[in-house]
């Protein structure tokens, strides 16, 4: 009996020992997955919080581009609001302008420097007079203007005034240049802060205006009316100079106006330049 003993209990513990053995396998075998698995799922857990910050970092730079466009719209928007205004204000101006020339009769021509061609009459409207300065300027060679006389080239029929006859020369064509100075001229170039010569042309003449502190320059086209009505000015610019950057964008391209606005359209110019009319 007690051998029997002695032998089932052999079989027992040797059976233990396998058991223990054939779990410490598995249990081995399962931390050596799991320790695969778990530096898989670190490494993966790395990849995404890297991927993270860089969404992070994309999103700080996208917001700070939105906030640049809404600012740069805004800019924009409030730009267009002046310029709408301003065109408004404009026209309105224009209308005033047009509907009291057909009002009133009183012409005063201004001859500044156009030689072969009859001066354009300009309404003395009280919505365009000038400053008191230029007003004060011109009444002083009112008395030079009613001694105008007509001058005959073959052409066209031209009235000059008595501080103006002797400068200027006889042109064999309608595209050469006359460099004549009037009393008028150095007036307003002294009044408006700017140079400027008169080109003739066969269909008008052409305005080149230079601001000589800064280099900003322009042209404005007067054509040639054959039923006596105002005309319209061109401006085109020649250069910004050192004022591109404080510029209006109307300064930038050309422009069509009428000539009641000149006054107007100097005004601009000067708060720009620096000027004052």
């Amino acid at each position: 009996m007690e051998r029997f003993n002695n032998k089932l209990y052999d079989k027992y513990t040797n059976l233990k020992k396998r058991k223990l053995s054939e779990a410490s396998e598995c249990n081995e075998k399962v931390r050596a997955e799991f320790e695969k698995y778990l530096s898989v799922v670190e490494g993966t857990f790395e990849e995404l919080r890297n991927e993270n910050n860089q969404l992070r970092a994309q999103i700080l730079s996208m917001e700070d581009r939105q906030a640049e466009y809404q600012h740069t719209l805004m800019e924009e928007t409030r730009k267009v609001k002046e310029l709408s205004g301003e065109n408004e204000r404009l026209r309105n101006l224009v209308s005033a302008e047009d509907h009291s020339n057909s009002k009133t009769g009183d012409m005063e021509i201004v001859c500044l420097e156009a030689p072969n061609r009859i001066p354009e009459a300009v309404s003395r409207d009280p919505v365009e007079q000038m400053e008191p300065n230029l007003n004060s300027g011109l009444n002083e060679l009112q008395h030079e203007v009613a001694d105008m006389h007509p001058h005959d080239n073959g052409q066209d029929e031209l009235l000059v005034p008595d501080c103006c006859r002797g400068n200027f020369r006889s042109s064999g064509g309608g595209d050469e240049k006359d460099c004549a100075k009037c009393v008028y001229q150095m007036l307003v170039e002294s009044l408006i802060g700017m140079k400027f010569s008169v080109e003739t042309r066969t269909d008008g003449f052409c305005l080149s205006v230079v601001h000589q502190s800064s280099g900003y320059s322009f042209s404005l086209t007067w054509p040639r009316k054959t039923n006596g009505e105002d005309g319209e000015l061109l401006y085109q610019v020649s250069s910004l100079g050192t004022i591109e950057r404080v510029a209006l964008e109307w300064m930038k391209e050309d422009l069509v106006f009428s000539t009641a606005m000149c006054h107007v359209f100097f005004e601009r110019i000067s708060r720009v330049t620096g000027g004052r009319i």
